[in-house]
Parts: structure tokens; sequence; C-alpha cells
């Protein structure tokens, strides 16, 4: 993660006001991130980081693609991705768990930012990811052909047929 330090915000030297913080992320950042359902992808993310005495509210807005198989014909595609989110960082000694609040101890300084885009990147992405969400691409028509003709007709497949004359013990 030692690369990931480049999405580290040294608050504690900052005025109280809005700063914005913009970072080009690509693979390399999400190679960062075991498991990650992302290999290949590239954003624009604009961190506005409003400091306030007692609290910083922070806006993460992200724009970019990321390049996944399409749920219906299995063919890799540019999928458009944007959106954004809010978070507020407060300060204190006791661990509080809160929906869309990060508690720091008191005393810190710098916060990374690298996790919370990641994730937000990846809660943006749709559960069904089809061409029907792209603007450019449609789905592989000889996969298509090969789906409707087992939807119509599923009696003569023979996949379900040669299954059928296995026996149990």
């Amino acid at each position: 993660m030692q690369s990931l330090v480049a999405y580290s915000i040294p608050f504690g030297g900052l005025k109280d006001g809005i700063h914005q913080f913009d970072y080009q992320i690509d693979n390399d950042f999400f190679s960062h991130f075991p498991d990650t359902p992302i290999s290949e992808g590239s954003f624009r993310v604009q961190v506005n980081f409003d400091k306030k005495p007692d609290v910083i509210d922070v806006q993460i807005q992200f724009d970019g693609w990321v390049k996944v198989p399409c749920d219906r014909c299995l063919e890799i595609m540019k999928m458009p991705l944007s959106s954004e989110a809010q978070l507020l960082i407060k300060f204190s000694d006791d661990f509080k768990e809160e929906v869309e609040v990060i508690y720091l101890p008191i005393g810190t300084n710098t916060w990374n930012a690298a996790q919370y885009i990641y994730e937000f990147i990846c809660l943006a992405m749709p559960i069904r990811k089809t061409h029907d969400l792209t603007d450019e691409e449609t789905c592989d028509t000889t996969m298509l052909s090969y789906l409707d003709q087992k939807e119509s007709n599923p009696e003569e497949n023979q996949i379900w047929n040669q299954l059928k004359n296995i026996k149990l013990n």
C-alpha cells in the first residue's frame, strides 16, 4: 500500500475552507486491492475537502470506465461509471460506527482517501452488467442467437438429454 501514499491528504496544515484534490486512477491503482472485481479501468477523481474546526466534509466525485464481461454475452465491454459520495470525518478517541461518518483519533493530521475511492467506484458498478448500459457497444450476435435457440426450445437441448441418462446409485 506504500504506492497509495499519493492519496493521503495532509489536512493538519490546511486552513479551514474548501480544498480540492484531483487524481487520475488507472489499472495500477486497482491492483493494490486484493480480489478486486476491476482489473482494467480509468477514472478522473475529484475530492473536495471542506475543513471546519470540528468536522471535515468530504465530497468524492468520479467519472470514467471499467472493462467487465457482459453478463448476457460474456464479451468484454467498456462500461462508463460516474457517481459522487459524501463522507464526514470527525475526531474522537472513542470508536463509533456510523454510516458515512469516519472517526479518526484526536491529533490525526492525515487521511488516506484511496480505500474510500476504491469502495465508491465498486459500489457504483451495477449488479447486472450488460451492453445495454453502454452507448457504443452491442452484445455478440452469435452468442445471442445461441441463447435464443436454447431458451426457445429447451426440450431439444442435447446437454440436458445427456444428463437425463445419468443414473444415481
